[in-house]
C-alpha cells in the first residue's frame, strides 16, 4: 500500500505541474490575443469590397456624399471586387445611373442604410448578375419616379440573375423596367 501511495502521490504532484504549465500557457495566449486585437491592422485589400466611408462619406444625413460614392464605386472597379458596402447613415446623394453589371451593393439593413436621392435621374442602372440589397432608398425630389432602373440597353445585356432585396422606397416608384 505504501507503494501504491508513493505512485499515487507522485503522479497526482506530475498532473498538478502539468496544469499549472498548461494554465501559464493558457495565460499567455489569451495575453497575445489581447494584444493583437488591440493593435492588429486589417487591410482595405482584405475585405473583398469598398466601403464608402472610406472616401469621405458621411451618413449624416445632410452632407452631398456623392463624389464619395462615385470614388467607391471606381475603386471598386479598379480593384475588381465589384462591391459597395455602405454602412449604417443616411446618404445624400446625386448621383445618375451607376451602372450596377456583375456588381453588388450592400448595405447595413433597411432599417439602418439610407440613400437619400437627390437628383432626377435613377440612381442605379442595373444589369445582369447584380445584386442591390440591404437598403433604404428616400426620394427627396419630387419629380423623380424611379429609384432603380433595370433596363436592356444593348443587344449583349439582359436581365439575368438581377437581384433586389431586403430593400424599401419612399417618394418614388421604386424600380423602373426599361427594355
Amino acid at each position: 500500500i505504501t507503494d501504491i501511495r508513493k505512485k499515487f502521490d507522485d503522479f497526482s504532484a506530475t498532473v498538478n505541474n502539468d496544469i499549472q504549465k498548461a494554465q501559464q500557457i493558457h495565460d499567455e495566449i489569451v495575453s497575445y490575443t489581447n494584444l493583437i486585437s488591440q493593435n492588429a491592422v486589417l487591410l482595405r485589400s482584405d475585405t473583398g469590397y469598398t466601403n464608402v466611408k472610406w472616401f469621405g462619406a458621411t451618413g449624416d444625413g445632410t452632407t452631398d456624399d456623392t463624389n464619395a460614392f462615385n470614388l467607391a464605386y471606381q475603386d471598386a472597379l479598379n480593384k475588381k471586387t465589384n462591391k459597395i458596402y455602405i454602412p449604417s447613415g443616411s446618404y445624400v446623394v446625386n448621383f445618375k445611373n451607376m451602372l450596377i453589371k456583375n456588381f453588388e451593393v450592400e448595405g447595413a439593413g433597411r432599417e439602418q442604410t439610407f440613400l437619400l436621392q437627390q437628383g432626377v435621374d435613377p440612381l442605379f442602372d442595373v444589369k445582369s448578375f447584380s445584386k442591390i440589397h440591404n437598403l433604404a432608398i428616400h426620394n427627396l425630389n419630387s419629380t423623380t419616379t424611379t429609384s432603380i432602373v433595370v433596363k436592356n440597353s444593348d443587344a449583349v445585356t439582359s436581365y439575368y440573375n438581377i437581384r433586389l432585396e431586403n430593400l424599401s422606397f419612399q417618394g418614388s416608384e421604386t424600380v423602373g423596367y426599361e427594355s
